[in-house]
C-alpha cells in the first residue's frame, strides 16, 4: 500500500497510483507532475498548490477535492469528475478536460487558457473573473453558470448550453458562439464586439449595456430581449428574430437589420442611424423618439409603429408600408418614397411636402 510519506517525492519515482483510492488524502503541495492518476479515486483530497503539470487524471474522481492554486497546465482531465471541486486560483492553461464533469464547481479566478472543455458539464460553476481565452466550450454545458468578469475572447462556444447563466461584464471580444443557448441568460455590460452569434438563442435574456459592436447575429433570436442600451453598431442583424424585444436607448447604426424581425419591440430613443431595414417587420412597435436618419427601409413593414417625435430624415422608404403608423411630429425632411409607399392618412401636408418622391 502507498503511504502518504512516499507520495512526498517526485512522481517519476512513483508507480502504480492509477486507479488507487486517496480519498481524504493530505497531498498539499505535492509533486505529482507527470503522473499516471487515470481511474484514481481522489474524491476530497487536498491538493492545495499541488504540482499535476502534464499529470495523467482521465476518469479520476476529484469530487470535493480540493485544488485550491494548483498546477494542471497541460493535465489530462478528460472524464474526470470534479463535482463540487475547489480550483480557486488553479492553473490549467492548456488542460484537457473534454468530457469532464464539474457541476458546482469553483473556478473563480481559474487559468483556462487554451484549455480544451468540449462538452464538459459545468452546470452552476463558479468561474467568476476565471482566464478562459481562447478555450474550446464546443456544447458544453454551462447552465445556470456564474461567469461574471471571466475572459472568453476567442473561446469557442459554439452549440454551448448557457441558460440561465451570468456573464456580467464578460469579455467575449471575438468569441464563437455559433447556435448557442442563453435563453434567459444575463450578459448585461459583457462585450461581444465582432462575436459570432450565428442562430445563438438569447430568448429572454438581459442585455442591459452590453456591446456587439461588429457582431454576426445573423438569424440569431432575440425574442422578449432586455436590450436597453446595449450597442448593434455596425452588427450583422440579417434574419435575426427580436419579436417583443425591449431596447430603449440603443445602438443600431449602421448595422444590417433586413429582413429582420422586430414586431411589437420597445425601442424608445434608440438609433438605427444609417441602418440597412429593408424588408424588417416593425410593425405595431413602439419608436418613439428615436433615430433612422439615413436609414435604409425600402419594403419594411412599420404598420401601426409609433413614431412620434422620430427622426426619419434622409431615410429611404421607399415601397414601405405605413399605414396605421403615429408619425405625430416626425421629422421626414428630405426622406424617399414612392408610388409603391404606404402612407397613414395622419401625416399632415407639411411633412409630405418635405419628402422627395422618386
Amino acid at each position: 500500500m502507498v503511504r502518504v510519506a512516499h507520495l512526498e517525492k517526485r512522481a517519476s519515482f512513483i508507480g502504480g497510483l492509477e486507479g488507487r483510492d486517496l480519498s481524504g488524502r493530505n497531498l498539499k503541495g505535492m509533486n505529482l507532475s507527470k503522473a499516471n492518476l487515470t481511474g484514481t479515486n481522489l474524491q476530497g483530497a487536498d491538493l492545495r498548490g499541488a504540482h499535476l503539470e502534464g499529470a495523467d487524471l482521465e476518469g479520476a474522481s476529484l469530487w470535493g477535492a480540493n485544488l485550491e492554486g494548483a498546477h494542471l497546465m497541460g493535465a489530462n482531465l478528460s472524464k474526470a469528475i470534479l463535482m463540487e471541486a475547489n480550483l480557486t486560483g488553479a492553473n490549467l492553461t492548456g488542460a484537457n478536460l473534454e468530457l469532464a464533469n464539474l457541476e458546482l464547481a469553483n473556478l473563480e479566478g481559474a487559468h483556462l487558457m487554451g484549455a480544451n472543455l468540449s462538452k464538459a458539464i459545468l452546470m452552476e460553476a463558479d468561474l467568476t473573473q476565471a482566464d478562459l481565452t481562447g478555450a474550446d466550450l464546443t456544447q458544453a454545458d454551462l447552465t445556470g453558470a456564474n461567469l461574471t468578469g471571466a475572459n472568453l475572447t476567442s473561446a469557442t462556444l459554439e452549440g454551448a448550453i448557457l441558460n440561465n447563466a451570468i456573464l456580467l461584464s464578460a469579455n467575449l471580444e471575438k468569441a464563437h458562439l455559433a447556435k448557442a443557448l442563453l435563453v434567459e441568460a444575463d450578459i448585461s455590460e459583457a462585450l461581444f464586439q465582432e462575436a459570432s452569434l450565428r442562430e445563438a438563442n438569447l430568448t429572454k435574456a438581459k442585455s442591459f449595456s452590453a456591446n456587439f459592436n461588429e457582431a454576426d447575429l445573423k438569424d440569431a433570436i432575440l425574442k422578449e430581449a432586455r436590450l436597453d442600451g446595449a450597442v448593434f453598431s455596425e452588427a450583422l442583424l440579417v434574419g435575426a428574430d427580436l419579436t417583443g424585444a425591449h431596447a430603449d436607448s440603443a445602438y443600431f447604426d449602421a448595422a444590417n437589420l433586413r429582413s429582420a424581425n422586430l414586431l411589437s419591440v420597445t425601442m424608445i430613443d434608440t438609433s438605427f442611424a444609417g441602418a440597412n431595414l429593408e424588408g424588417a417587420d416593425l410593425s405595431n412597435s413602439i419608436l418613439s423618439h428615436s433615430t433612422f436618419r439615413g436609414a435604409f427601409l425600402a419594403s419594411a413593414i412599420l404598420t401601426y409603429c409609433n413614431l412620434h417625435h422620430s427622426n426619419l430624415s434622409d431615410s429611404n422608404l421607399k415601397g414601405a408600408n405605413l399605414m396605421g403608423a403615429n408619425l405625430s411630429d416626425a421629422d421626414l425632411n428630405d426622406a424617399l418614397y414612392s408610388s409603391r409607399t404606404r402612407l397613414p392618412s395622419s401625416i399632415t401636408q407639411a411633412q409630405l411636402q418635405s419628402m422627395i418622391k422618386v
